[in-house]
């Protein structure tokens, strides 16, 4: 009994797939100075403090592609693949609100974050 075997075509099929997310927040600081007039015609100058969380933006890419890659034969080193995801929004995703944390913190506690100074 006599066997033989030839491989006409050795391919592997792959799978690539690249996912990247970042993200970005800020706290932003400052305060105010009013001069008023109240009444009875006095005048009066209040500080403010302002304390304002800016959000959290996200920006994501996915990408994934499968495919063919011959290894021996005819068409040796030659590689076919589809691409199956693509995806990068043009804006980022907004993940958390902006917030007044002043004015929360004024909301929970009833109190005034209004200073008089004279």
């Amino acid at each position: 009994m006599i066997k033989a075997a030839y491989a006409i075509v050795e391919a592997e099929f792959f799978a690539n797939g690249d996912f990247k997310a970042s993200g970005t927040g800020s706290i932003t600081f400052g305060h105010t100075l009013a001069y008023q007039s109240v009444s009875g015609g006095e005048k009066t100058l209040t500080y403010r403090p302002n304390l304002l969380f800016d959000g959290i933006q996200a920006t994501v890419h996915a990408k994934a592609d499968i495919g063919l890659a011959i290894k021996k034969g005819y068409f040796k080193d030659t590689e076919f693949a589809i691409p199956i995801a693509d995806f990068e929004p043009k804006e980022p995703y907004l993940i958390a609100k902006p917030i007044d944390i002043i004015e929360k913190i004024e909301d929970l506690t009833g109190l005034n974050a209004v200073i008089p100074i004279v």
